[in-house]
């Protein structure tokens, strides 16, 4: 069995124009969400993460997209990940390329690039999620906070990824989940 075998072929057309359906069916359903979600600017990508179809959302403000690492943030307590990100107004523009890269994909510079790997695992304005949930991007015309302030005070291990708070590893419901916390 070749790829030029025209049963193969046969086979890989299905799967293609199965899964184009399906992504458009996905676009069609987030275009047509309420009010509240479509005031804010917003693109939207169905793609496929893990296997499994996801949707990519952001505000395309790449001008203000630092990267979940590289964005300035403040630190709250001793542990590493008790901090804040600070807010659009309290930053310049982010750099064009932070230095960061996923596979070939960097920060994109043109719209056309939007949307790309980057975006999905390393963008902290970008949010990915199942197809069957609401989108709702960051707003980081306010601080973010890393993780719930509860969370803090918790036991050691708390929230690590292990417990059953379904927040993905104790993040706060306002993080964008990236690479490891988002599970097909």
């Amino acid at each position: 069995m070749t790829l030029t075998d025209p049963a193969t072929r046969a086979a890989m057309h299905r799967y293609r124009d199965r899964r184009d359906r399906y992504h458009a069916r996905i676009v069609a359903q987030v275009r047509g969400m309420g009010e509240r979600e479509r005031s804010r600017q917003m693109e939207i990508k169905a793609i496929t993460y893990f296997g499994k179809p996801h949707i990519l959302a952001c505000d395309g403000q790449c001008d203000k997209a630092w990267g979940i690492n590289g964005r300035p943030r403040v630190q709250l307590s001793n542990d590493p990940d008790d901090y804040e990100w600070l807010a659009d107004d309290e930053l310049g523009e982010a750099p064009v390329n932070p230095g960061t890269f996923e596979g070939r994909d960097g920060k994109p510079v043109r719209p056309k690039q939007q949307l790309n790997k980057w975006c999905a695992r390393e963008c902290e304005r970008s949010v990915l999620c199942h197809p069957d949930t609401p989108i709702e991007l960051p707003d980081f015309s306010v601080r973010l906070r890393n993780i719930l302030a509860a969370d803090t005070t918790a036991a050691p291990g708390a929230g690590s990824g292990a417990g059953g708070d379904g927040a993905g590893g104790g993040l706060d419901g306002d993080r964008v989940p990236k690479s490891g916390e988002v599970g097909p």
